[in-house]
């Protein structure tokens, strides 16, 4: 603007004192424009009103919220038995919001859009995309009605390209105060009962995106035949090897273990005492932290951990829902040892197991290599990958990361 009067003024099409004036009344505007701006625009308000965003932060006593995401129809019965799992109460009542993605393709000629889906709506469906929408949208409102007032669902549709469907994802659980946002496995985007083909690559980045900028605690489920009918009790098991992720993952559990014929096993791994611990390495995307401070947080890890196992304890004692157990290890061999064996002498239906990013632990020494999925942690993915347990579902958990 201010060039346009200068260039003004150098065509005399302006008089000098009327630019003069112009100018100072410019000045005065943009110079008013940021205070006013920074008093009036408080984006962080909204964000210190959601103060729930992890399982452990909700409790009991809270609503619990949770956004859902879905590819296809074949994703509907292992959410919805995910949903069921996680136990609402008339003290905390689940909020559920179930996103179908839809990818749109370089030759659709529609933009990207949200659609929100009437609750009560009956509609009739036409094309196969609408077909399978339909079936998605009405299979989520139908677990609402199924349990009456202690779960309701609302139904969104996104269309957006795979490389920017995290933002959509990301606004809407920051929209909705999410706890938890559950997005399905990359390798499980696809059926062989449907024709469509949904790019896994595509979605594995996707998912990578969303773990890294979710405003709230993220599960990442492999579903391997949750959803299937279970007429006696559902099993559960953690392996705790110590962190965020594994907090938030025991809390998750601890939730569901309230739930009429659920049982749940707790397999805690302890570093021996003649076990050499492992040195943290300075990482370039921890904010500039030196390795006193990676020691300081190990630390302090190390005490929340104990904290909450002693807390645990104490609450699931004399509980005959829950099992735990402790073993000593000195490296990460022996804690493979361990999850081979205790899922091959028994059957789970589901392990929820925490990341463990950044994580420090003999019990993890000499795992990362053999990671496949960086996105499972060292547990989820040993699980997921191994032929010994090739029918438990596996719910990756990641504590929300300020």
């Amino acid at each position: 603007m201010l060039l346009s009067f200068l260039h003004r003024l150098i065509l005399q099409l302006v008089e000098v004192e009327a630019s003069g004036v112009m100018m100072l009344s410019v000045l005065v505007m943009m110079m008013s424009v940021s205070p006013i701006v920074k008093y009036t625009y408080k984006p962080q308000h909204r964000m210190l009103l959601h103060k729930t965003r992890t399982i452990q932060s909700t409790g009991s006593e809270l609503p619990f919220r949770i956004v859902a995401c879905l590819h296809s129809k074949h994703q509907i019965q292992g959410v919805a038995s995910l949903l069921r799992l996680s136990n609402s109460t008339a003290q905390s009542k689940i909020h559920t919001t179930g996103i179908h993605l839809v990818e749109l393709t370089e030759h659709a000629a529609a933009a990207a859009m949200l659609i929100e889906h009437d609750t009560h709506s009956k509609s009739a469906a036409g094309t196969k995309e609408n077909s399978m929408n339909h079936q998605i949208v009405q299979s989520m409102l139908a677990l609402g009605k199924e349990n009456g007032s202690l779960i309701s669902v609302d139904c969104l549709t996104a269309i957006s390209r795979y490389a920017t469907m995290h933002i959509d994802i990301c606004c809407i659980a920051e929209d909705k105060r999410a706890a938890l946002l559950i997005v399905p496995f990359h390798e499980q985007a696809n059926s062989k009962d449907e024709p469509e083909m949904i790019d896994a690559h595509a979605v594995r980045n996707m998912n990578q995106q969303v773990m890294s900028k979710a405003p709230c605690t993220v599960g990442l489920l492999v579903d391997r035949g949750l959803g299937k009918p279970n007429y006696g009790t559902t099993c559960l098991i953690v392996f705790y090897i110590g962190g965020a992720d594994d907090r938030e993952a025991l809390s998750y559990a601890w939730r569901m273990v309230w739930r009429p014929n659920v049982h749940l096993t707790v397999v805690r791994f302890v570093q021996s005492d003649d076990a050499v611990e492992p040195t943290p390495v300075e990482d370039p995307d921890d904010d500039g932290k030196g390795i006193l401070s990676l020691m300081e947080d190990q630390e302090r890890q190390k005490m929340m951990d104990e904290e909450f196992i002693i807390e645990f304890k104490n609450k699931a004692a004399g509980s005959s829902s829950v099992s735990y157990t402790e073993e000593v290890v000195q490296n990460g061999d022996e804690t493979m040892a361990i999850v081979r064996n205790v899922m091959s002498a028994n059957y789970y239906h589901l392990c929820i197991a925490g990341k463990g990013e950044k994580r420090i632990s003999v019990a993890e020494m000499g795992l990362s290599e053999l990671v496949e999925f960086q996105e499972l942690g060292a547990i989820g993915d040993a699980i997921v990958t191994s032929n010994f347990s090739n029918s438990t579902s596996v719910l990756v958990i990641q504590h929300y990361r300020k």
